[in-house]
């Protein structure tokens, strides 16, 4: 997840491959999923007013109920 949360630093890291692809969920924010052998991962990516990331979510990431 360290890897993909700063690869926004370096955006070739995003561009679709055989493990990371881009889901559209609307017009200000995507599904990003990366899948390696046994390790699945997405986020939810925001985009801003320039088209540009502006912030990462992890599903559940700050819930205190383990859920």
């Amino acid at each position: 997840m360290r890897w993909l949360g700063e690869s926004v630093c370096f955006p070739t890291n995003l561009l679709p491959s055989q493990h990371l692809r881009w889901l559209p969920i609307d017009d200000k924010s995507a599904k990003l999923e990366f899948a390696y052998n046994n390790l699945s991962v997405s986020f939810t990516v925001i985009f801003d007013a320039h088209h540009q990331i502006a912030e990462l979510r992890f599903p559940g990431a700050g819930r205190r109920d383990g859920a």
